[in-house]
């Protein structure tokens, strides 16, 4: 069942997380004010040297027997601020993280870069990069923020959080649920970014705008960042169909197909069975609501419209969802 009216921004929110960069960095801001006070939690745990170098690296920390002695942060121009903001919050992450233990002087590149080709460099560089953006823009405060708005008065409100347009984009991806597509420039490039939510269909920008229930634009740090919604906002009802959902899609394929052959049709009821049974098993759900949404999106473009527009799909569907939503302790 559609909505009436669209669900404030709160209802995209994906539950909370709860891996271990998160509760450090849920510790770490503790309530604390917004934009999120980086820097001084660096100088409070560690020497900090601002220094001019014509290298390419936005940050230098220096370990010593194990333990990090000092950073150096590069000096950049006013208008890189949100960037260093990154880069504190960046090299935060390996002094405060306990299983960082330093590979030697560790240089930080930039918020986007992900050329590191030493897996244990690369493992370490990307929590930074993860748990900066949990720092700099807390699950806590993005709740707040999300609570009673529209999904656009939610996203133009970001920029208060003094992250870098990429930093945000990039969280949004972590905390939103599956079916939102951004675009941006976000490294000075001729090159659009597309960033996208875990289990969202990797469709180009085209295809996206072509193919949204929703779109916008809001700004961050003076760059904008394209949005696309391709789900659907719908409450899940159970069906009152009595019949099993295997009986259901494949008395669709014979009345959608009846001129194909059994082996052909059965081709098709285990590509469909696999292709809704991976949607609901790829994500976090929290309801009913969340399982379904998930469900339309993925099979918005998998499956022929012929079969979606039998009058017994939605029954399919809405069958499938509650057998998994039952098994997850939903219902």
């Amino acid at each position: 069942m559609s909505l009436s009216s669209p669900p404030e921004a709160a209802e995209w929110l994906a539950p909370p997380p709860d891996e271990p960069i998160d509760r450090i960095a849920d510790r770490l801001f503790e309530g604390g004010s917004i934009p999120v006070d980086v820097e001084r939690l660096v100088r409070d745990r560690i020497d900090v040297d601002v220094v001019d170098w014509p290298f390419g690296v936005d940050a230098l920390l220096i370990w010593h027997n194990g333990v990090p002695s000092r950073v150096l942060i590069r000096n950049r121009p006013v208008n890189y601020a949100r960037r260093v903001r990154m880069t504190f919050a960046h090299e935060l992450a390996h002094i405060v993280i306990p299983w960082h233990v330093g590979y030697g002087p560790e240089s930080c590149t930039s918020d986007v870069s992900d050329s590191l080709e030493d897996n244990y460099v690369r493992t370490q560089e990307n929590e930074a990069r993860n748990f900066a953006g949990r720092l700099l823009l807390p699950y806590s405060e993005l709740a707040r923020a999300a609570s009673g708005v529209s999904l656009q008065a939610f996203l133009d409100n970001l920029d208060r959080f003094e992250a870098s347009a990429w930093a945000t984009t990039l969280r949004l991806t972590q905390i939103l649920r599956s079916g939102f597509i951004f675009g941006g420039n976000f490294t000075d490039s001729s090159q659009l970014d597309v960033l996208r939510t875990p289990g969202t269909r990797s469709v180009s920008l085209g295809e996206a705008q072509r193919s949204a229930v929703d779109e916008g634009t809001f700004t961050v740090g003076g760059r904008d960042v394209q949005w696309f919604q391709l789900t659907d906002a719908e409450v899940f009802a159970p069906s009152q169909d009595p019949r099993k959902p295997s009986e259901i899609i494949k008395s669709i394929l014979f009345d959608v197909y009846p001129a194909k052959t059994t082996e052909e049709r059965d081709g098709i009821f285990y590509s469909t069975q696999g292709m809704l049974g991976a949607a609901l098993s790829q994500g976090v759900f929290d309801t009913p609501d969340a399982l379904l949404r998930q469900a339309r999106h993925r099979l918005k473009t998998g499956v022929e419209r012929e079969i979606r527009s039998h009058v017994d799909w939605d029954a399919y569907v809405l069958k499938t969802v509650e057998n998994r939503a039952r098994k997850l302790g939903l219902l």
